[in-house]
C-alpha cells in the first residue's frame, strides 16, 4: 500500500517561526476512467483533510492524524468511493490544514516546537478493480491562495469569502 505514491505539499517556503502565514493547500487532479465496478480511496493527511470528488464531499468526516506521533505512525483512512465516481473525466480534490501537525502557537505540550512540523500536506491513492490507477505525485495541481487564509487548532480559521472561486481554473 501506498508503494511508488509520495506526500504532496505546496511548493512554498516553510519557515518554522513564521506564525502569520498559515497556508491550507487545496490540491487537484483530473483524470479518465474507463467503466469499472468498484472504486477505494485510502488517504492520509498530515494536519487535517477534506476530500471531494467531482464536486461531493466523500464524507461528513474531516480526515486527520490527530492522534498520531508523526516521526513515528500516521493513520489513514480507507473509503469505497464507487458512487463518487463516473466513467470519463473525473476530479480528485483534497483541501489540507495545519491540525497538530503544524501547530505553531505555543503550548505547555510544546507541539510548536515539535520536531515534524511542516507544511500540511497529503498522500492518496485511488484504486479501481484492485488496481491503482491514481496516485499522488508531482502532476498534481497546488495553491495556497484560497479562502482559508489562516487556520490554526487553536487559533481558529480566517475565511475570505472574496477568495472563492472555482478550483478548476487554478
Amino acid at each position: 500500500m501506498f508503494e511508488g505514491t509520495c506526500f504532496i505539499k505546496p511548493n512554498v517556503p516553510f519557515d518554522r517561526k513564521n506564525t502569520d502565514t498559515c497556508y491550507a493547500p487545496m490540491f487537484r487532479r483530473k483524470f479518465t476512467l474507463p467503466a469499472f465496478q468498484k472504486a477505494e480511496l485510502r488517504f492520509c493527511a498530515l494536519g487535517f483533510g477534506h476530500v471531494s470528488i467531482n464536486g461531493k464531499r466523500i464524507d461528513s468526516e474531516v480526515f486527520g492524524t490527530d492522534e498520531s506521533v508523526y516521526h513515528k505512525t500516521v493513520w489513514y483512512r480507507r473509503e469505497d468511493v464507487t458512487e463518487f465516481l463516473r466513467e470519463g473525466e473525473n476530479q480528485l480534490y483534497i483541501l489540507c490544514g495545519n491540525g497538530f501537525y503544524n501547530e505553531m502557537i505555543p503550548t505547555v505540550w510544546f507541539f510548536e516546537q515539535a520536531r515534524w512540523r511542516d507544511l500540511p500536506k497529503c498522500i492518496a491513492e485511488l484504486e479501481i478493480d484492485g488496481e491503482v490507477v491514481l496516485r499522488t505525485d508531482n502532476r498534481w495541481k497546488c495553491s495556497v491562495d484560497g479562502p482559508i487564509v489562516y487556520n490554526q487548532i487553536r487559533g481558529g480559521e480566517h475565511y475570505d469569502a472574496r477568495k472563492e472561486g472555482p478550483f478548476e481554473e487554478m
